[in-house]
């Protein structure tokens, strides 16, 4: 008889994130409601929060630096918090006073630096076409 299937055990009811290892696998911890970002498996609820929050701070300042704010929102440790901020496409950019700061990744307009492909106009319909007889139509509306 086939052994049964065991499940990592659920995070403590509340709980905002856990390691990424106590869940095993991504797909589970994102069937449970948790996405893994770095090294945390954070609730989705939070993760947006989280995002939000450095978005506005990147837009605001440019740069920014991480504050313990930001990882108690998401029941993290401050030493993730930094792995967790880069596996959210943010780099570390200049040290100053002896704190890092983050930035956003700078956007690629398109993979690979490819230009995009200009749209051929469009063909016309040939006059025996079934949907040429469509332009014939008039609806009462």
């Amino acid at each position: 008889m086939p052994e049964p299937c065991r499940r990592p055990p659920l995070p403590p009811p509340g709980r905002l994130s856990v390691s990424a290892d106590s869940l095993g696998r991504a797909d589970y911890a994102e069937a449970i409601g948790y996405r893994v970002v770095g090294p945390r498996a954070i609730r989705v609820d939070r993760l947006e929060q989280l995002a939000a929050a450095l978005r506005q701070r990147a837009r605001l300042a440019g740069g920014f630096p991480l504050e313990p704010l930001l990882a108690s929102s998401i029941g993290a440790p401050m030493a993730e918090l930094p792995a967790v901020v880069a596996a959210l496409g943010y780099r570390g950019a200049a040290q100053e006073d002896g704190v890092l700061r983050f930035a956003p990744l700078p956007r690629r307009s398109r993979r690979n630096g490819a230009a995009r492909k200009p749209v051929p106009p469009p063909r016309p319909v040939a006059p025996d076409h079934p949907f040429a007889k469509l332009k014939e139509l008039e609806f009462n509306r």
